[in-house]
């Protein structure tokens, strides 16, 4: 009998696959890696030395801009999804920031939250405001600065690259199978491949 640990374990897992088929079959997105077999891939720096795995990494295909989506699966309100969500965005500057230093230029990252259930709802269009990110930066999270000032351009760039999406269980109903998917792609030519 698998215990408690290895069923959330497992529920995790499965929503991030149940949500990587989800965006690809919108075929605006491809996510190519996963926490689970790419760690490192998967995995960023923040400006304090503290890492985050994202569950996905990929990129948008129209603009091969790269894209790490973070999957909550909850079954419904309740639980540390605002608090999780802070720190979401506040790792999202900081990752960006990070990787700036590094003198390789704006990585053109985005950040994509995809859960199972909404959250904050009477601010839900405010969450992935730069305001919102700000405070998260500033206020409920400032360890991810390291002492740093935050930079005011980068937080305008980062806040327009947020993402927060809800998917129901039901609309797993409507993915396009991997054959289909093919199919598709190779009309539109989004890969690059083709």
């Amino acid at each position: 009998m698998a215990s408690l640990r290895e069923g959330a374990h497992e529920k995790g897992r499965k929503g991030v696959f149940d949500s990587k088929r989800w965006l690809e079959s919108t075929t605006h997105i491809e996510l190519g890696f996963d926490s689970y077999y790419y760690t490192a891939l998967c995995t960023l720096e923040r400006l304090d030395g503290e890492i985050k795995t994202y569950d996905l990494f990929g990129k948008i295909l129209s603009t091969k801009e790269p894209l790490y989506v973070e999957v909550k699966d909850y079954g419904g309100p309740g639980g540390k999804q605002p608090d999780e969500f802070w720190e979401f965005l506040a790792n999202a500057y900081s990752v960006s920031a990070k990787m700036e230093a590094k003198g390789i230029g704006d990585p053109k990252a985005n950040f994509m939250w995809v859960t199972t259930h909404p959250f904050e709802q009477t601010k839900w269009v405010e969450l992935a405001t730069r305001e919102r990110l700000k405070t998260a930066v500033t206020e409920k999270h400032p360890e991810v600065l390291n002492g740093l000032d935050i930079d005011e351009d980068l937080l305008t760039r980062v806040a327009g690259r947020l993402w927060v999406l809800v998917v129901n269980a039901r609309q797993h109903q409507l993915n396009l199978t991997q054959v289909e998917l093919d199919k598709v792609h190779s009309v539109l030519g989004r890969r690059g491949t083709e």
